[in-house]
C-alpha cells in the first residue's frame, strides 16, 4: 500500500468531501480571477469586501462548533474573496466609490455586531443573509451603470 491510498483510506468521508469542495471552490473561482489579471472584468471592491467577511466569519464561527473539516471549504472560499476584493483594490476593479456604495457597505458591517452578541443561531443566519444581500447592491448599481 504506498502513501496517497494509506492516506485516503485514514481520512473519512467528512475529509475526503471537504477536499473535494475545496477543489470545486479553486475551479469555480479561477474564470472569474483569470478574468480580472487580464481585465475583462471589473470586481466591485466593496461588494467582494462584505462578502469575505461574512465568509470568513461564518468560517471562524464553524471552527467554534466544532466544524472541523466541514468548515476547511468555508475558510478557503473566504480567503479567496478577500483575494479578489484586493485585486478588485489594486488592479482592475471597480473602485469607483458611490454614496450609496458606503451606505450599503456601512450597513452591511453595522449588522456583523448584532449577529454577534445575539448568540441566536437563527438570527445569525438571518443577518449574514442580509449582511450577503446587502454585498450586491455596489455590484448591481456598477452593472447597471456600466453593463
Amino acid at each position: 500500500m504506498n502513501g496517497i491510498t494509506a492516506l485516503v483510506i485514514a481520512m473519512s468521508l467528512k475529509d475526503l468531501f471537504a477536499l473535494a469542495a475545496i477543489a470545486l471552490t479553486f475551479i469555480c473561482f479561477a474564470p472569474y480571477i483569470r478574468g480580472i489579471h487580464r481585465g475583462t472584468t471589473q470586481a466591485h471592491v466593496f461588494s467582494w469586501v462584505i462578502w469575505g467577511i461574512t465568509t470568513v466569519i461564518v468560517f471562524f464561527a464553524q471552527l467554534d462548533a466544532k466544524g472541523g473539516s466541514g468548515a476547511w471549504p468555508i475558510g478557503v472560499s473566504g480567503t479567496i474573496t478577500l483575494y479578489i476584493a484586493l485585486l478588485a483594490y489594486q488592479r482592475r476593479g471597480d473602485t469607483n466609490i458611490t454614496r450609496s456604495d458606503w451606505l450599503f457597505f456601512g450597513a452591511a458591517l453595522s449588522s456583523l455586531p448584532l449577529w454577534y452578541f445575539s448568540a441566536d443561531a437563527v438570527f445569525a443566519v438571518i443577518v449574514l443573509t442580509i449582511v450577503d444581500l446587502l454585498g450586491f447592491a455596489p455590484t448591481l448599481r456598477k452593472a447597471y451603470h456600466q453593463p
